[in-house]
């Protein structure tokens, strides 16, 4: 694509784009570990996030 009217043309079309930029545009892994925190740990359940990171 040589122009940003032929990404627009393209876009118009679309009801959902998908962007996986976690890591890419912005490193949430901080955000990630502290959800982890605040669910976990009330429930007497201490995880080390940085164990578990890119687990699948």
């Amino acid at each position: 694509m040589d122009s940003n009217d032929e990404y627009e043309k393209l876009l118009i079309r679309k009801k959902l784009l998908i962007f996986d930029f976690d890591g890419t545009l912005a490193n949430t892994s901080k955000f990630h570990a502290k959800a982890f925190s605040q669910i976990l740990n009330p429930l007497g359940l201490i995880v080390d996030y940085s164990s578990i990171a890119g687990m699948k």
